[in-house]
């Protein structure tokens, strides 16, 4: 900073001897001018006194014996016009002029202008010197400042570059243990769901097996069923047609046979109704039978009556059955022992499908409990899934913490 300030303090200074020179060149070229008219208006007067007188002298006196040949007239054209011009021009002491070439002349001039020009040129001279010399200086600043520039922003991006390259290997270390976190959680996650899943895919295969297995015992059960109520059925008619036979038979001489007879109506009434009661009684039996055999489940619903034409019970299914009796009485009983018989049935029927109906009904039910539980059972698994992964993690970190 202070030599910038020697630098402007010098260039002012230089500036205001340039313009002093410049005032002074002015000066000098409006004298100049004037000396020439002068010199002018003199000469042609003279030269008119010659013309006329013919003996004047010349305005420059002649040499001397050891100068040499005659001077030409005096050229004006080369008089000074700058201060660095080393022709100039000597007043003699006859009024004339002389022209001097040579470096070490000096130029006088009657004002005094000359003198103060010899003293300003070597200042202005080691002013110039001084100036190129503080260019070489900027110059070379220049030039160090601009290397310093080029190493600094050399420099400032290699810093960068490491710096970028430090936080690449710290992302890259980050995502490493980002990932060996998480391959460890999978781990974990994998070592817990390992068994739930194993104990779903058994209960889903056990469960597909008793659906399988109750599927065949609807099959077999029915048929079963159906065979069983034929061969009961038909049986407990034909032993009803063997005792209407026998009573054919017999003869009605009195009233005390009527009577006897009327009896036996009855004791007959009564025998049709515990035998239905015992087909009843027998089909229940079977029917525990059946589910002791075959450890049928309640809940299920796999018993399911269809009514087609092999399970469909007609009067041509007893074979055994040879009615040849015309007695109005008789078929009238019969008549009544196939009414209750069939409405009996059909009250069993009924009564067995209420109940089919209320067993699918809880199945129903029990099935979307079931549902519901598994999901429930599901969430409970996620969210112990979720908390085992915390758990770990919280280890690991607490470990982690106790190794540094």
């Amino acid at each position: 900073k202070g030599l910038n300030v020697r630098f402007r303090c010098f260039l002012a200074k230089v500036h205001e001897l340039e313009r002093r020179n410049r005032l002074l060149e002015k000066q000098l070229a409006a004298q100049q001018s004037e000396r020439d008219r002068r010199l002018r208006y003199k000469t042609f007067s003279r030269d008119q006194a010659v013309q006329t007188d013919g003996g004047t002298p010349p305005l420059v006196p002649p040499p001397g014996p050891g100068h040499g040949p005659l001077p030409s007239p005096p050229h004006y054209g080369r008089l000074p016009g700058t201060i660095w011009s080393y022709t100039q021009v000597r007043r003699t002491g006859g009024g004339g002029l002389e022209t001097v070439q040579g470096p070490g002349v000096s130029w006088v001039h009657p004002d005094g202008v000359g003198v103060q020009i010899d003293t300003i040129t070597p200042e202005i001279r080691a002013l110039y010197n001084v100036l190129a010399k503080v260019k070489r200086e900027r110059d070379e600043y220049k030039r160090k400042w601009e290397e310093e520039l080029t190493r600094r922003m050399s420099l400032e991006s290699m810093v960068e570059t490491l710096r970028e390259a430090q936080e690449a290997e710290a992302l890259q270390e980050e995502l490493n243990e980002k990932i060996e976190r998480l391959k460890a959680e999978l781990v974990v996650f994998k070592g817990l769901m390992s068994d739930p899943m194993t104990d779903l895919d058994t209960k889903i295969q056990e469960k597909a097996m008793k659906v399988d297995m109750d599927i065949c015992r609807r099959i077999d059960i029915t048929a079963k069923l159906c065979d069983v109520a034929q061969q009961r059925n038909s049986e407990d008619v034909s032993k009803i047609f063997q005792v209407a036979s026998k009573k054919k038979e017999r003869k009605l001489p009195s009233d005390e046979e009527l009577s006897e007879q009327d009896a036996d109506n009855g004791r007959f009434s009564d025998d049709e109704v515990s035998c239905s009661l015992n087909i009843t009684d027998e089909m229940k039996r079977m029917f525990n039978q059946l589910r002791e055999t075959f450890d049928f489940d309640d809940d299920c619903d796999s018993l399911t009556w269809e009514e087609n034409e092999e399970t469909l019970l007609l009067w041509e299914d007893f074979t055994n059955c040879n009615p040849s009796i015309d007695l109005q009485g008789e078929e009238e009983n019969l008549g009544n022992l196939i009414h209750e018989t069939e409405s009996f049935f059909k009250t069993r029927d009924k009564e067995y499908q209420e109940t089919i109906g209320q067993i699918e009904l809880e199945l129903a039910t029990a099935k979307s409990d079931m549902n519901r539980h598994l999901h429930e059972y599901m969430e409970m698994c996620s969210m112990k899934r979720g908390l085992d992964v915390q758990m770990e993690t919280c280890r690991r970190l607490i470990k982690g913490s106790a190794d540094r």
